[in-house]
């Protein structure tokens, strides 16, 4: 019984992913062709990701007196603190404008330049 290429096999079941894999390999000669590449397995997701995730978090260790909102970092609690203190040691030197933040401060400079004065 001739093969049909299009059947699969001899038998006229569909072909397994095994066997088209084999058939792709490089250096085999099969009806798919010679030198493809055989496919790749898809990654496999780790199990429980979520908790894998929360393990590699650092422990934020910096607690607020004020509200007790923790921080991983000391700048960053130094950050949360100046709004309770209501400080704002960035000032802007066109208008005076002042800001907690340095980035915030950068931004609005920013903006100064672009208006039309």
């Amino acid at each position: 019984m001739p093969v049909d290429p299009e059947a699969g096999s001899a038998t006229g079941r569909k072909r397994s992913r095994e066997e088209e894999d084999f058939d792709g390999e490089e250096g085999t000669s099969g009806r798919h062709g010679v030198g493809k590449i055989p496919r790749k397995e898809p990654e496999k997701r780790k199990k429980n990701s979520k908790q894998a995730q929360m393990r590699t978090k650092p422990p934020r260790v910096h607690e607020c007196t004020t509200c007790g909102q923790a921080c991983v970092t000391p700048s960053a609690l130094t950050k949360h603190l100046r709004v309770h203190s209501g400080d704002k040691p960035y000032s802007c030197d066109t208008c005076g404008k002042a800001f907690a933040q340095s980035g915030t401060l950068t931004r609005h400079v920013r903006t100064q330049k672009e208006a039309p004065q």
